[in-house]
């Protein structure tokens, strides 16, 4: 059985330092960021703003065109829309905003129609924000 007196002396000799614990404030701290991370996960994801997707448009007539797109997210908010009609150019033709009320589900299907300046050749939804 080794002697265990001599176990101080042998640290000393070898530059051996007893095993030390992290001190409990740095544990701590180290708790209070890994929370900090979570809630601000948290909040960031529970707040996103709906995400909108121009689906398909379609040319009503000579002055017009109808968008149609895809609404994802926040079911409970009424909603405020804008949809722009672009040419050849890519330059704005026409504008349209459109306000829906709150839907009973997370993702709904929209239409909006754009009356235009000139010949547009396609369109798409800007975005929508909480009304």
């Amino acid at each position: 059985m080794p002697d265990r007196s001599a176990s101080p002396d042998l640290d000393a000799r070898y530059g051996r330092s007893a095993r030390r614990r992290p001190p409990r404030i740095l544990l701590a701290l180290g708790l209070a960021v890994l929370l900090a991370a979570v809630a601000f996960v948290g909040v960031r994801f529970a707040h996103q703003p709906a995400r909108v997707t121009t689906v398909a448009y379609e040319h009503a007539g000579p002055g017009s065109i109808t968008v149609t797109f895809q609404l994802s997210g926040a079911p409970d908010r009424a909603m405020h829309c804008t949809a722009q009609a672009l040419d050849a150019a890519r330059a704005q033709v026409g504008f349209a905003a459109v306000d829906l009320p709150p839907r009973g589900e997370r993702d709904t299907m929209h239409e909006v129609t754009i009356t235009t300046q000139g010949d547009a050749v396609a369109a798409e939804v800007i975005g929508c924000e909480p009304a």
